[in-house]
């Protein structure tokens, strides 16, 4: 069969999969999954980093670009696939500009060649509002909008960076099809740009949007920027959202459906800092909550009058990471605020044992939580003997499956003894501890490699193998390689670290 043969339904599956293939971003990841994603990631590297047949110079580190120097893809400067394809033939153009599916995309990374519309600003984001028109009047739209400055903009022979004038122009092409709005993804590089978008939808209604995902990387403290709410007309099917440095009203957020809700690094001025009352009041209103990621954000712990905690049986999965090192961060006392007897998952990160926060945590553990399959735990300074004992902390989690525990603090210097009645491997010697724990990342915590053997040999010979285990070893004279395999023939897959 010659191509100019193929039905027309076959052609659009064809152009709609090249479009596809050719898009370089997701509009409908989870904030969960991402951060779980982004965990998973640290252990793999640590295992790459440490493998024998490792090629580093060949792989690319974390986070690192893999276009960098490629041809620039974004829509605003290549040749897209359906461009292509509606220029080949009039048959062919016909079909691409009959289908909406193939525009409902809008990358917006750089601005248009300011040499092409320097003389004329009706011109300005033309090939966007061309897309959007091609969209058709019903089609849902995914939306992505990258204001960060990383790169320069190279239009010819000048070179100019992306402004808060771009932002002033493209919000006022894209806001009146906020309607047809599916996903929405903007990405600026200041508190004052987002304004601009924050401004417009304030009052809005969007009701087939169902991912919001809005982030200026720069964090906030001019008290004179008065916050905003967003969506105030309503947003019905909702179900993630993630706002990253902003100054906005928090009691504004009402959205019903809600499954995900991630909050990083909120304006630190008190005015302007999230409170208790607005967490505990959001998390009322989202019944359906699955998925609380509270990362680097800047809370008001005192209430008045206080309110009792957010019952939330839907939540599954907790994330409190302090994430910044100055000012009054994230507390452990956020844990109070919620009660989530089903849940599944929960990563502390960044606690100090200064106040009291990782005592907070031990306890909530030993008593509750019962149901965990997943715990990663994380303090910047070691535990002191006096805290709740880990193995009425670990007697309870019998569903756990996989559990990270990583202490910043530096036990080269501690004795044997102080190392195991301060840290909490100890109690997993009993397999019937955590009966189903199959994998384990256990980093800084003074264990040595015997205890490590001891610990896998009993969970191997009771049936409760590790899968995997990740960990290191105190500063002592060098290990033998001999300890090491003996520890490998208890574990399916094992990354040891030794001290250089």
């Amino acid at each position: 069969m010659k191509i100019n043969d193929l039905p027309n339904e076959i052609l659009f599956k064809i152009f709609d999969s090249g479009t596809a293939a050719a898009r370089d971003w997701d509009s409908t990841g989870g904030i969960y999954e991402a951060y779980r994603d982004q965990q998973e990631a640290r252990i793999k590297q640590i295992e790459l980093d440490n493998s024998e047949d490792d090629d580093s110079s060949s792989r690319p580190s974390l986070g690192e670009d893999s276009s960098a120097g490629a041809p620039e893809g974004s829509p605003n400067h290549s040749t897209d696939f359906q461009v292509l394809c509606s220029h080949v033939c009039t048959r062919w153009r016909a079909i691409c500009l009959g289908s909406p599916l193939l525009w409902n995309k809008i990358y917006i990374r750089y601005p248009e060649d300011p040499s092409f519309i320097k003389h004329n600003k009706s011109l300005r984001y033309q090939k966007t509002r061309t897309w959007l028109t091609r969209s058709g009047d019903t089609t849902p739209l995914d939306i992505k909008l990258n204001f960060k400055h990383e790169r320069p903009v190279k239009s010819g022979d000048s070179v100019r960076w992306l402004t808060p004038f771009d932002v002033d122009h493209v919000v006022p092409v894209i806001v009146p099809y906020i309607h047809r709005w599916r996903s929405f993804n903007m990405t600026a590089k200041t508190l004052k740009m987002m304004r601009v978008l924050l401004k417009a939808i304030q009052f809005e209604s969007a009701p087939l949007l169902e991912h919001l995902l809005l982030q200026a990387p720069t964090l906030g403290n001019n008290t004179s920027l008065d916050p905003y709410p967003i969506l105030k007309g309503g947003a019905p099917i909702l179900r993630h959202l993630a706002l990253a440095g902003l100054a906005i009203i928090w009691n504004s957020l009402d959205f019903p459906e809600l499954r995900e809700l991630g909050i990083f690094r909120t304006v630190s001025t008190e005015e302007r800092r999230l409170s208790r009352n607005d967490i505990v009041e959001v998390l009322n209103r989202s019944t359906k909550l699955e998925s609380l990621v509270i990362e680097g954000a800047f809370i008001s712990v005192a209430t008045n009058p206080p309110v009792p905690p957010a019952t939330i049986s839907s939540l599954r999965h907790l994330v409190l990471e302090t994430g910044i090192p100055e000012g009054p961060p994230v507390d452990a006392s956020v844990l109070s605020w919620i009660y989530a007897p089903d849940l599944l998952s929960m990563h502390a990160l960044g606690w100090e044992r200064s106040s009291n926060s990782w005592n907070s945590i031990l306890r909530m553990l030993s008593e509750g939580y019962s149901g965990l399959t997943c715990l990663s735990l994380l303090i910047e300074q070691h535990p002191s003997p006096d805290d709740v004992p880990y193995v009425d902390v670990f007697r309870n989690l019998q569903a756990l499956e996989d559990l990270t525990l990583h202490c910043a603090y530096d036990t080269s210097t501690l004795e044997k003894d102080d190392a195991r009645g301060i840290y909490c491997i100890s109690p997993l010697m009993n397999a019937e501890v955590c009966p189903r724990l199959v994998r384990l990342v256990a980093m800084n915590t003074g264990t040595i490699i015997g205890d490590w053997i001891d610990l896998a040999a009993r969970r191997d010979a009771a049936r409760r193998r590790l899968q995997r285990l990740v960990t290191n070893t105190r500063k002592t004279p060098r290990i033998s390689e001999e300890y090491v395999e003996t520890l490998r023939l208890y574990v399916d897959k094992l990354v040891f670290l030794t001290p250089d």
